[in-house]
């Protein structure tokens, strides 16, 4: 009798426990799945796509939980390309944790002018030598550069001079140093594009060579385009990929830097880029929270939500979130006149979610206590066949 009821409480426990989702890796393709097995509200999935065409009908979006996809509108095809813009960022700095772990990169204090013995660097001075890769990563290393005081046309502009200068990473080089390295935050896609270049100094690789063996072939990114002109790559907002490929990053981030049984990146890395190093960088225009900055990666941490944001302010608009307590992924890119993936994330998705953390609680407290007429079943058996052998 005990023996049976011991099998009917371990298969009860079996088939209560849910079986993982990320059971697969989307490596060759993505699966779907209905939004209620994913714990999510059909009717407001469905609102949410209702709105995108409606309001964005050239935007593509790509909302993915627990590893499924839930919801995926594709007015411009799912396999099209389009200009990330500053969502590079994220990919060149994900590049620079991949060249830290595969040794290339010695760690993030090395220092910036190490990256290039070979150059003639202008107005070197101690603030200028005390940069390190962090204070790139962060936009903390206090070049005399400012892409958001004039538009982006005007000659004055930082960006524009750099982009239209001999040598991009020259021009970056050489500027003068106006804040101690670690005091001051300035949006820069110049000290970007220095990332870039130093993964190609340390690897000896071209940069798209570099993403294609380390990081796109392994999860499965097949098609890329990275903007390269006559000054050098444009790292900090030149690459153009599908919306499934945007996904794919988060997932690996999701997934703490391995895929398939491969790590990519630390589990440090990972940690670092979801924080942040940089507080208060601009306010939320939906949600009442500030944006902080790290490693490349926007972030309104204290809702635990980490983003890659690229816009031209005008119509191109991207947006990757992830979410890593909900086991959630949102992906927004393509052509749009507003910026409709705040509203729709904080207005739809997350509150289609059905399952809380409380539940996630009482259910692992219910597998707990399921859990311990086993061990002393388990006990039981054992005590009785030791008296039997003596």
């Amino acid at each position: 009798m005990i023996p049976k009821l011991m099998s009917l409480l371990i298969i009860i426990i079996f088939v209560s426990i849910p079986i993982s989702s990320s059971a697969y890796w989307p490596t060759d393709n993505w699966l779907e799945s209905d939004p209620e097995i994913e714990n999510m509200d059909p009717e407001m999935i469905q609102e949410a796509s209702d709105y995108l065409s409606e309001n964005a009908p050239s935007l593509n979006a790509l909302i993915i939980r627990n590893g499924y996809i839930v919801m995926e509108s594709s007015p411009l095809g799912p396999d099209s390309l389009t200009n990330i813009l500053s969502a590079t960022k994220s990919f060149t700095a994900t590049l620079i944790g991949i060249a830290i772990h595969e040794g290339f990169i010695e760690g993030l204090d090395q220092k910036m002018l190490d990256f290039f013995p070979d150059r003639t660097i202008l107005n070197i001075d101690t603030n200028k030598e005390s940069i390190t890769l962090e204070h790139l990563l962060t936009m903390t290393a206090g070049f005399d550069y400012n892409e958001h005081n004039c538009s982006y046309l005007d000659p004055e502009n930082s960006y524009y001079k750099m982009s239209h200068s001999a040598d991009m990473i020259q021009y970056m080089l050489d500027l003068p140093i106006v804040f101690e390295p670690g005091t001051n935050w300035e949006y820069s896609t110049g000290t970007s594009n220095l990332l870039g270049s130093i993964i190609e100094e340390t690897s000896g690789m071209d940069l798209e060579d570099f993403a294609d063996q380390y990081l796109f072939d392994v999860i499965g990114i097949e098609s890329s385009y990275w903007s390269r002109a006559f000054n050098g790559v444009h790292t900090g907002t030149g690459l153009s990929l599908s919306t499934r490929s945007l996904a794919s990053l988060a997932y690996l981030y999701l997934n703490k830097g391995s895929w398939d049984g491969e790590e990519l990146l630390s589990e440090e890395w990972v940690d670092a880029v979801l924080s942040s190093k940089i507080n208060n960088q601009g306010h939320s225009e939906i949600f009442d929270t500030d944006y902080g900055y790290s490693y490349q990666w926007w972030n309104m941490a204290e809702e635990g939500i980490y983003f890659a944001w690229g816009s031209d302010g005008v119509s191109l608009n991207t947006r990757i979130y992830i979410i890593p307590s909900l086991e959630l992924i949102a992906v927004f890119s393509g052509y749009t006149t507003i910026e409709p993936s705040e509203y729709v994330l904080f207005n739809y998705i997350l509150p289609s979610i059905t399952d809380q953390t409380e539940e996630q609680g009482t259910n692992n407290t219910l597998y707990i206590l399921l859990a311990i007429p086993v061990v002393l079943l388990l006990i039981y058996t054992a005590r009785k066949r030791n008296k039997n052998i003596q």
